[in-house]
């Protein structure tokens, strides 16, 4: 589990399958007035040359996930502001998951 100022860090020794890959998390996100707007759950960086192709986002004003996608220093959103707000953020024992195929 990861703290503040701290990073867990996940090895992968092969290639991810063309079937994709699945991450399952929780979250503790700071509350207002704590932490920034933009806070990164997860990424995947590319750790020879340190590029983040990946993140996924809480945005705390809107209390919302979603995914930044960096393809050659262009961000991009797979979902729209309306798809985002409407996948719940709950606290408490709860399972939320949404899967992007690319």
């Amino acid at each position: 589990m990861c703290r503040p100022g701290q990073i867990a860090s996940f090895p992968l020794n092969m290639a991810i399958s063309q079937s994709g890959l699945v991450a399952a998390f929780d979250f503790y996100p700071y509350p207002p007035p704590h932490g920034s707007n933009e806070q990164a759950i997860f990424t995947i960086r590319n750790t020879a040359t340190d590029f983040v192709s990946l993140r996924c986002v809480y945005f705390q004003n809107t209390a919302t996930l979603n995914l930044v996608i960096n393809e050659a220093g262009t961000e991009s959103y797979p979902l729209d502001p309306s798809t985002a707000s409407s996948i719940p953020i709950q606290s408490g024992k709860y399972e939320t998951f949404f899967v992007i195929e690319f």
